[in-house]
């Protein structure tokens, strides 16, 4: 009884990779890395702080490489705006928010639905 059921769970692993024509083909995600960018702005105590974020973009065709690197500077100018924008109002920010912020820049300035992701690399206060 081990036996079969240990060559049914074998076979289920080995064929729910698989598809009609064989093994599935996944396409891997293309990770694009944004230049670090630096913001400084007025703390609550009337002092200033600096904060380093590096982050990727994420998506799946090849194509759209040429069109981000075409389009970086005017991103990178939208999120640099953006974030000092929230950073004067707020005082700090957050992995979501920054998240937020590059994913519209670059759905605004290079198309809806270009990049699947953003990954916030590190962010570093000083």
């Amino acid at each position: 009884m081990y036996g079969t059921l240990k060559r049914i769970i074998w076979a289920v692993l080995l064929l729910g990779g698989m598809t009609s024509t064989g093994l599935a083909e996944e396409t891997p995600p293309i990770f694009y890395p944004m230049p670090a960018i630096a913001v400084q702005h007025e703390t609550k105590n009337c002092g200033y702080d600096t904060v380093m974020i590096s982050s990727q973009l994420e998506y799946d065709d090849q194509a759209k490489t040429e069109r981000i690197s075409a389009y970086m500077p005017k991103i990178m100018a939208s999120v640099y705006a953006e974030l000092k924008k929230h950073l004067n109002k707020e005082k700090s920010v957050s992995d979501p928010v920054i998240k937020q912020i590059v994913l519209s820049a670059v759905n605004g300035i290079v198309g809806q639905g270009t990049i699947n992701d953003v990954l916030i690399m590190n962010v570093v206060h000083g």
